[in-house]
């Protein structure tokens, strides 16, 4: 795959697209939950062969979905917006488990509209490199952007290796 990086303003134009399409999909959808979900990268590369890896491995994670109303390999990487025949606050459980628990699940973005974690009193997501609240090491650029990325390959390819 053919790599190549990507502007803020290309970021945050697909943001209001896929904020956009979930708004559809609840109109389309009003008894489902709609979970919108793509990988945790920083930097200005959010697509590539193991990203997409990844990114697969979490799509066969979300078992229960109804229906992927939604996929896109974007320049500002992979993305799918999908529905589940439950509400909402069951959905981001399910979700939280997923980051949690699956090897992977750290680099994975699996929001829920209408649900959050703080709502549900469930603790901020760690730091891939010190378990500190992640939103506290990235406002305050704690880790450089290097020795994330190095630690989001390692963690791909320790779970291909173990996988192949």
């Amino acid at each position: 795959m053919k790599t190549r990086e990507i502007t803020l303003e290309e970021v945050l134009n697909q943001r209001e697209e896929r904020m956009y399409a979930i708004e559809k999909v609840k109109i389309d959808y009003p008894n489902h939950s709609v979970i919108s979900y793509q990988l945790n990268i920083p930097g200005p590369i959010k697509n590539d062969d193991l990203l997409l890896y990844a990114f697969e491995a979490g799509m066969k994670q979300i078992k229960d979905a109804e229906l992927i109303v939604d996929w896109r390999e974007n320049r500002t990487g992979p993305e799918a917006i999908l529905i589940y025949e439950k509400d909402a606050n069951q959905t981001k459980l399910e979700m939280i488990k997923i980051e949690e628990d699956f090897p992977l699940g750290r680099l994975f973005d699996l929001d829920v509209a209408g649900a959050d974690r703080k709502a549900l009193d469930i603790a901020p997501r760690k730091c891939l490199i010190c378990n500190e609240p992640a939103h506290v090491c990235s406002r305050s650029r704690k880790h450089g952007l290097e020795e994330v990325l190095n630690k989001i390959y390692e963690i791909i390819e320790d779970y291909q290796k173990e996988n192949s």
